[in-house]
């Protein structure tokens, strides 16, 4: 009976995982025709103006190379010598 039990546990996990991959993948559809709906309101030569996150928010930009200066402080040369 115990396996019967896990069985469906794990049935309704997997149900549960379906359910909320399907919810996500409808918000993402309606986000996508949102932004499709205010492309097609732009007039004609008329070019998108595309807003960042953080342009809105009161904290400044991250900064733009965030990925290469972290990269820099590793001194590649000197990894396996200690």
């Amino acid at each position: 009976m115990a396996a019967y039990d896990e069985r469906l546990d794990r049935m309704e996990t997997q149900q549960g995982i379906s359910l909320a991959r399907i919810e996500r993948e409808q918000a993402r559809a309606r986000r996508m025709q949102e932004v499709q709906g205010h492309l097609l309101q732009l007039l004609p030569g008329e070019q998108p103006v595309w807003r960042t996150p953080w342009e809105d928010s009161p904290l400044p930009p991250p900064p733009a190379d965030d990925d290469d200066a972290f990269m820099n402080d590793i001194d590649l040369d000197n990894l396996g010598d200690e």
